[in-house]
């Protein structure tokens, strides 16, 4: 599941996602990460501006290998802003679990 050369993984949960179906689908992840024995840290959004806030420090700090981004299209929208706004380091990957109430963007991509 998770390649030899990549860092680990920072989640960042929107809790008040999906009406709280973010933190659900957390909980679930949660399980499944320990079974596969993934390397990872999580983090919760606090309030507006958190995420982008978060993405900005954790783009510049090269720690991680992936931003998993557990929220709705507004979180996800936050985490690719601060990431762009430090472009000017490294690029990161950002994956994205759906748990909003819309999720405009992940029916979109398909």
């Amino acid at each position: 599941m998770v390649s030899s050369r990549m860092k680990k993984y920072l989640f960042l949960i929107n809790p008040a996602a999906g009406s709280g179906k973010a933190a659900d689908v957390w909980c679930l992840l949660q399980t499944l990460l320990a079974k596969e024995n993934v390397d990872y840290d999580f983090c919760f959004s606090k309030h507006p501006g958190h995420p982008r806030a978060i993405a900005n420090d954790t783009g510049k700090q090269r720690k991680y290998g992936c931003l998993v981004v557990v929220g709705g299209d507004g979180t996800l929208h936050e985490v690719i802003d601060g990431l762009y706004q430090q472009a000017k380091q490294e690029k990161m990957m950002v994956a994205y679990i759906p748990a909003g109430t819309g999720n405009d963007f992940a029916r979109g991509y398909g």
